[in-house]
């Protein structure tokens, strides 16, 4: 019975986070695409931009307690938070 058990779950997939972070990356850049196609056709992708794991925990973390990050600013315009870039 284990041995049924193992050729079943050998034959499973992975989930997304399973596969590594370019499937994920792949997955994410697809979906953003079809949604800009979905509102105009001429509007294009930006670029990636990646910053370190480090960088983003700093910024994460000034943002949670209130303080101006490098990567998050404050629109007061649309009143929201914004990501730079």
């Amino acid at each position: 019975m284990l041995l049924l058990f193992r050729s079943v779950r050998d034959h499973e997939r992975r989930y997304l986070s399973e596969a590594g972070c370019c499937a994920f990356d792949e997955v994410r850049r697809l979906y953003m695409a079809k949604r800009i196609r979905m509102v105009d056709t001429s509007i294009q992708c930006l670029p990636e931009h990646v910053i370190s794991e480090s960088e983003l925990v700093v910024d994460v973390c000034a943002v949670l307690i209130g303080l101006p990050s490098r990567s998050f600013h404050w629109s007061c315009d649309g009143d929201m938070l914004m990501v730079s870039f």
